[in-house]
């Protein structure tokens, strides 16, 4: 056979192949188009949430200054974060104008990029570089990394799916969806969460802008992963690469801390915060730059942008400073506390004119807001000092032993690995190099307040009693917990490792922890809706129950409806105009300010509202607690008012009843 006869035979051969194939395939579609059209959805969410982080990369990487990609797991936390906290601040100007417009996001977003062309490759390449890095280099960095890997890839699954948690129904993602609504910040109704520092909800907001809610999910994911990158770095300069895997690895045994990484919360953004303003003030302090030491307190003014509860990172922050430099150095201390307060300044303008309280709701009054409202949401009195007041010398112990994700009391899982790992760097602490030691001693200190708010905060209101409420400082917990681990191997006694035994220990928790995170997943079935087997709707029925069959019903009302929720917190799939219970004190509150049920009703009604939905569920809960100082008379006025002021309109089992005003 010739060599032209072999080209020609070799053409018909892959011809017939392509023909038979094609054919086959028309007919045989592995993939429908409507499967790749529902997962084109995620994946347009992640290209989105991506390009984000490289625009936020190159912005950070402006302000420190670096212009060539070093592959470093911090330089690419800290310059992210540093970016996404400016993006944030902008888009609080653009709601501040009436700027939340599709169209100009799109424009500035890629204007910007453009600007910063340079900074954006040098981050992508630095990207590219940690790559080839991060491969594990024995057995031990090998479990970390794959547990790290596994976690993430889970919550990722679960981040794609529609958003069900509990916080996020009822102000994370609320809170956006007005803004959005109405092209500009606004607070139109009873929410006192949209007074609360909101650097994570422009995020999430525009999150939602450029795609749609579930899209706000990945921005938890993204922090969670510069937290890790974070960890990794810190504890790897001081203790090699192995104790940086591990000290990830040890944020991410807690299991609610797994949860939030795939729900549009703050708690993520604020760990991430605190630990960035940590590493930030030790980089400053060590290599007396002023760069550094401004980035910090940018870190420090995102932080309390987050969360109120970071009041306490500028007093570690101020203790950190001073027990590194000399009295004479305080103009250093004026400097992060001056430019942290520049930062925060705008969110605190944005309270006052929407509110009149620069702090609503606390402290001064505001719109919806009275001394009422004070005493319920602060309930003072009511804590650990006045419960159970051993319990406030055991918190670790029983935030670990007792706590539980959605329980009562410390209500979240946190796992073993911090309380068991974090006291054994005392062990061998005067081992360690003065360098180590003092680095030790920081991160002691910069945490110090942070713990004492805590304490004093369980101590007081039974509103308090929560883990979560310390999270911020889990990261610097996890350093600890591996410089712990990692000193042992001077410890061992003869023919005994004891470092093996406790990084076997570790492994095991880890493996545990896995399995749980991994049936959860599954039963979500993430991978289902990706592909389209599981729609939305159906997966909010399951997931949701009666809740998502009453907004259903509300959505089919009149479009000038209005309605008003009792003992019912979550309003996001409202899409008429709801105002949800968000303190559930609203019955409470109207009893006390208004008194009889005919005026209650009387001043609903003059207010505009049509319909009343009555959790009932919610509202036996409540009582059967018995937390709540609803009285017995309170309980009649409630009954005399659906009796005699309203109309079941629809009853969805005696979970939730529907009524309109007569």
């Amino acid at each position: 056979m010739t060599e032209r006869r072999r080209y020609q035979l070799v053409i018909v051969v892959f011809g017939w192949l392509l023909v038979v194939t094609a054919a086959y395939y028309l007919t045989h579609k592995p993939i429908t188009p409507a499967q790749m059209a529902a997962a084109s959805k995620p994946l347009a969410d992640l290209a989105v949430i991506g390009l984000l982080a490289a625009i936020a990369g190159g912005l950070g990487l402006r302000f420190l200054g670096a212009e060539r990609p070093d592959g470093r797991a911090e330089t690419i936390a800290w310059s992210t974060g540093l970016g996404l906290g400016a993006i944030s601040l902008a888009m609080l100007g653009l709601g501040a104008v009436g700027g939340y417009r599709v169209w100009l996001v799109w424009t500035l977003l890629g204007l910007t990029a453009l600007w910063l062309r340079r900074e954006v490759g040098c981050w992508f390449r630095s990207v590219w570089g940690l790559l080839g890095q991060m491969w594990p280099a024995n057995r031990g960095q090998r479990v970390w990394h794959g547990y790290l890997l596994a976690v993430f890839g889970l919550a990722l699954l679960t981040a794609f799916l529609p958003p069900t948690a509990w916080d996020a129904l009822v102000y994370h993602l609320t809170g956006p969806k007005l803004y959005l609504e109405a092209g500009r910040l606004v607070h139109p109704l009873d929410l006192p969460y949209l007074g609360f520092p909101q650097l994570g909800e422009m995020l999430f907001t525009m999150a939602m802008l450029l795609r749609r809610p579930a899209a706000a999910q990945l921005i938890s994911l993204l922090f969670g992963a510069l937290m890790a990158l974070g960890c990794h770095g810190l504890a790897g300069q001081r203790w090699g690469r192995p104790a940086g895997a591990l000290a990830a690895a040890i944020l991410y045994s807690a299991t609610t801390i797994l949860l939030i990484l795939s729900w549009p919360y703050v708690d993520v953004l604020l760990m991430y915060f605190t630990l960035a303003a940590f590493a930030a003030l030790c980089r400053g302090l060590e290599q007396n730059s002023r760069r550094w030491l401004v980035a910090a307190g940018l870190f420090v003014g995102m932080a309390m942008s987050t969360k109120y509860t970071a009041v306490t990172i500028p007093a570690g922050a101020v203790l950190l400073i001073l027990a590194n430099w000399p009295v004479r150095r305080w103009h250093l201390v004026l400097l992060v506390i001056a430019v942290a307060a520049a930062f925060v300044a705008p969110w605190l303008l944005k309270n006052w004119v929407l509110t009149g309280n620069p702090v609503y709701p606390f402290l001064l009054p505001g719109r919806y807001w009275d001394s009422f409202r004070t005493w319920w949401f602060g309930r003072a009195g009511t804590g650990l000092a006045a419960t159970a007041p051993w319990q406030i010398l055991l918190a670790p112990w029983y935030a670990t032993t007792r706590g539980v994700e959605g329980g009562v009391g410390f209500s979240a899982t946190i796992g073993p690995l911090f309380l068991a790992l974090t006291p054994l760097v005392l062990l061998h602490r005067r081992r360690e190099p003065a360098k180590q030691r003092q680095w030790l001693s920081r991160l002691a200190l910069f945490s110090a307040p942070s713990y004492l708010l805590w304490l004093i905060g369980i101590s007081l209101s039974a509103q308090l009693v929560q883990t979560r409420l310390l999270f911020p400082i889990f990261p610097l917990l996890s350093l600890l917990g591996a410089a712990g681990v990692f000193g042992l191997d001077a410890l061992n006694p003869p023919r005994l490792r004891l470092g093996w035994v406790v990084r076997a220990t570790i492994a095991f928790v880890l493996l545990l922890n896995l399995i749980g995170l991994g049936l959860a997943t599954l039963r979500q079935r993430p991978v289902s809706h990706i592909m389209g087997y599981y729609p939305s709707e159906e997966y909010l029925a399951d997931r949701l129950g009666w809740h998502h069959a009453a907004m259903q019903a509300l959505n089919d009302l009149p479009p000038d409806s209005q309605v008003l929720f009792l003992w019912e917190p979550r309003s996001f799939y409202c899409q008429v105009a709801c105002w949800p219970d968000a303190l559930l004190d609203r019955w409470w509150h109207a009893r006390r300010t208004a008194g009889a049920p005919g005026d209650i009703a009387a001043s609903w009604r003059s207010a505009g509202f049509t319909h009343l939905l009555l959790f009932q569920s919610g509202y036996q809960f409540t009582l059967e607690q018995g937390d709540d100082p609803i009285s017995a008379a309170d309980q009649v006025a409630l009954q005399t008012l659906l009796a005699e002021e309203l109309v079941v309109h629809q009853d969805f089992d005696g979970v939730y009843t529907l009524y309109r005003f007569r």
